[in-house]
C-alpha cells in the first residue's frame, strides 16, 4: 500500500472507533488538513455531519447538542489557528459537565518548529479544560498501531461521558498528500479490535456522609434546600428532590434554570413540600436576611446565581452548608461545611427514607412562603402600572406566557436569565431549560440554540439580550440546520445595561465614560440584522405586539427572530421600581395569617 492507503485507512480507523464509541453527530469546519478524516467520517452511515463555517460558532453548535442529548458531539477543525477558536465553548463544556469530543486535524510532526504555514503547536492547546488532550500520531500500517489507535479514541470518549464529564481533545497529524489514491472501500490495516462495552456506573454516597447529614437535618429548625443552574439530568429526579424536600421539612429554593421552577406543591407520594422561588428578592436586604436566616442549606449541584442568595450565606455565621454533587465543586461563598458525593436520585430515596419518623418544624417554611407570596404580589402591582409598554421584566412575562409546553428553553446570561428569576414565578410544564453557567459568558448563544434546535423536533426557544445577539452573529447562519422550530427572543435595550445595577454605574471615577466603555450603546437593529442572514424576523414594541410576534412564530415554524424593542425611558425602570417594591412586599408577607418566627 501507498502512504495515501494507509492515511486513508488510518483515518477509517478513526471514524470506525468514533461510530463505536456512541457518537452520532459530528460538526465539521472546512479546511485541508482534515481531509482524511472528514472523508473517513461521512463514510460512516451512523454519522451525521454538520457544516459550520466558523469554528467558534462549530463549538457551541456542538456545545448545544450535547446539551440536550446529554451524549458527545464530535468536533473537526483543519490546523492552525482554527482549534484556537474552540476554546471559548471548550471552557464552557469543561466547567459546566458537559460531555464533548474535538479532533484537530495537524501538520505531522517534520514540519514543526520551522516556521511552516498554518503550523502551531497544537498539542495541550486546551490547557487543564480538557478532561484528556492525547496526539494520535501520524498514520502507520502496522495491526498493533491500528489497534492501540482505535483504544485510545474509545477511550477518550469513555473520559469525555464521566465520570466527571467534559471535553476530551485529540490531535491528529496527517501528511500529503491528503487525499486518497483510490475510491472506496478503504484498505484496511488488519481486523479491528474489539470494541468494548462500559456499563454506566455511578457514584454511591457512603453510609457514614448519610448518617451525618441525616443527624443535621433532625436537629435544624430553619432549613432550605437550594437547586441553582442544573442540566436536564436533574429535571428527571425532581420528584426525588421534592419528596426530599417534604422528608425534611426544608424550604425548596429553585432557580429557573433548576429543572424545578414549576407551580408543584405535593409531591408523587401525596405529601406536601414548601417552596419559595423568588428567594432572590426574599433575601434582598440584610434586614430580610437576618430576619429569615437559615440554621441548615442543603445545596444540589450548582451554587445559584442570585447575589442575595450568597450575601444570606456570608453573613449566615455556623450555617450548616452541605453540597450535594456526583463530581463537582460549588462552593463560591466559602461556606461548604460538608459535600457528599453520590448518584442524586439515591442519595433523596436513601435520606427520605430515613427520615419516615421525622416530624420536620413548619414555621420556618410558612415564614418563607409568606414573604414570597408579599414580594411576588408587589412585583405584580408594579408591573400592572406598566401597561402595554415593554420593559426587561414585561417582555420576559411575555415570553413565559407564551411558551410551549415540552420544548427546550435556552437562556441568556447577564440580564436574561436574572429577570426570569425576578418576575415570572413559574414555567410551563415539561420545559427542559439549557443555561450557560458554566463559564457563564454571552458567546456562543444563537450556535448553541442551533445546536439544540438541530437535535430535536420539539420548538426550541433562546432567549437573550442584544449585545449576546450581537456577539454571536455568526450564528444566525447555523441556524440553517434546526430541523424544528427555533424562536430566538432578543430583548433589545440598547447596550449591556446589567451594569447600570452594578457599582461601577455610581462611582465618580468614570464619569461621562460609563455608557461609552460599560453600557457601549450600538443603536443596532436585530431586525436587520436577522434579515441580512435571511432569518425571517418580526419587531415589536408594545407588550401585544410582542404577544402576537411570538405567537406568529411559533405557529409560522422554521427559524425566526423576534426582537423586543425597550424604549429608552423604559430601560431598567423595572429594575429600579418593582424589585425594591419586592423587597418591601416580602417584608410585610403576603398570605391572609401573617406568620411570626422567633
Amino acid at each position: 500500500m501507498t502512504f495515501a492507503d494507509v492515511q486513508a485507512a488510518w483515518a477509517d480507523a478513526i471514524a470506525a472507533a468514533v461510530e463505536a464509541a456512541g457518537i452520532t453527530d459530528v460538526v465539521v469546519s472546512p479546511g485541508s488538513r482534515s481531509t482524511p478524516l472528514v472523508l473517513a467520517l461521512r463514510r460512516r452511515s451512523g454519522l451525521r455531519l454538520t457544516p459550520i463555517v466558523d469554528e467558534r460558532s462549530a463549538a457551541f453548535f456542538a456545545l448545544g447538542q450535547a446539551r440536550w442529548t446529554e451524549q458527545p458531539s464530535l468536533l473537526v477543525c483543519t490546523s492552525g489557528s482554527a482549534a484556537a477558536h474552540y476554546l471559548p465553548a471548550i471552557v464552557e463544556a469543561s466547567e459546566a459537565g458537559v460531555p464533548l469530543v474535538a479532533i484537530t486535524a495537524d501538520r505531522p510532526p517534520e514540519l514543526h518548529d520551522r516556521g511552516t504555514n498554518q503550523t502551531i503547536r497544537q498539542d495541550g492547546i486546551f490547557g487543564r479544560f480538557a478532561r484528556r488532550s492525547i496526539n494520535l500520531g501520524v498514520a502507520e500500517s502496522s495491526a498493533t498501531a491500528t489497534r492501540a489507535l482505535t483504544s485510545r479514541v474509545l477511550r477518550s470518549v469513555a473520559l469525555s461521558r464521566g465520570p466527571v464529564p467534559g471535553p476530551v481533545h485529540l490531535n491528529a497529524p496527517f501528511r500529503k498528500p491528503l487525499e486518497p489514491e483510490r475510491s472506496a472501500p478503504v484498505p484496511s490495516l488488519g481486523e479491528p479490535p474489539p470494541t468494548p462495552f462500559e456499563h454506566p456506573g455511578r457514584v454511591v454516597a457512603a453510609e457514614a456522609a448519610l448518617g451525618e447529614l441525616e443527624a443535621l437535618v433532625r436537629e435544624s429548625r430553619r432549613g432550605l434546600l437550594v437547586v441553582g443552574p442544573a442540566p436536564l439530568s436533574v429535571g428527571r429526579v425532581a420528584d426525588d428532590i421534592r419528596e426530599l424536600a417534604a422528608a425534611t421539612g426544608f424550604t425548596l429554593l429553585a432557580e429557573t434554570t433548576s429543572q424545578l421552577r414549576d407551580d408543584v406543591r405535593v409531591t408523587r407520594s401525596g405529601r406536601g413540600f414548601r417552596r419559595c422561588d423568588c428567594f432572590d428578592l426574599v433575601f434582598g436586604t440584610p434586614e430580610l436576611r437576618a430576619r429569615l436566616r437559615p440554621d441548615a442549606v442543603i445545596q444540589i449541584g450548582r451554587a445559584p446565581v442570585s447575589t442575595n442568595f450568597a450575601a444570606l450565606m456570608r453573613e449566615s455565621d455556623g450555617v450548616h452548608h452541605v453540597l450535594l454533587d456526583p463530581a463537582g465543586y460549588h462552593d463560591p461563598t466559602a461556606t461548604v461545611g460538608q459535600v457528599v458525593r453520590g448518584d442524586l436520585a439515591d442519595v433523596c430515596h436513601r435520606l427520605s427514607t430515613a427520615l419516615e419518623d421525622f416530624a420536620p418544624d413548619a414555621d420556618y417554611g410558612a415564614a418563607l412562603e409568606d414573604a414570597a407570596a408579599g414580594a411576588w404580589s408587589a412585583v405584580l402591582g408594579a408591573l400592572l402600572d406598566r401597561g402595554d409598554a415593554l420593559t426587561e421584566a414585561t417582555v420576559a412575562r411575555t415570553l413565559v406566557a407564551e411558551l410551549p409546553d415540552g420544548g427546550p428553553l435556552v437562556v441568556g446570561n447577564s440580564l436574561a436569565v436574572r429577570d426570569l428569576d425576578w418576575f415570572c414565578p413559574a414555567l410551563p410544564s415539561g420545559v427542559g431549560v439549557l443555561s450557560q453557567r458554566g463559564a457563564s459568558g454571552i458567546d456562543g448563544l444563537i450556535s448553541a440554540a442551533a445546536g439544540v434546535a438541530s437535535a430535536t423536533l420539539a420548538p426550541t426557544t433562546l432567549y437573550l439580550g442584544d449585545v449576546s445577539f450581537l456577539h454571536d452573529l455568526h450564528g444566525l447562519l447555523a441556524t440553517r440546520h434546526a430541523r424544528g422550530p427555533l424562536v430566538i427572543l432578543v430583548a433589545n435595550n440598547d447596550g449591556g445595561r446589567i451594569f447600570e445595577r452594578l457599582p461601577i454605574a455610581a462611582s465618580p471615577a468614570v464619569d461621562e465614560d460609563f455608557e461609552r466603555l460599560w453600557v457601549m450603546p450600538h443603536g443596532c437593529s436585530a431586525t436587520d440584522l436577522a434579515r441580512a442572514c435571511g432569518v425571517r424576523s418580526t419587531a415589536a414594541d408594545t407588550v401585544a405586539e410582542l404577544h402576537d410576534a411570538l405567537r406568529a412564530a411559533y405557529e409560522h415554524g422554521g427559524v425566526a427572530v423576534v426582537e423586543a424593542r425597550i424604549g429608552r425611558d423604559a430601560t431598567g425602570a423595572d429594575h429600579t421600581r418593582a424589585l425594591p417594591a419586592a423587597h418591601e412586599g416580602a417584608a410585610r408577607g403576603g398570605a391572609a395569617d401573617h406568620v411570626e418566627i422567633e
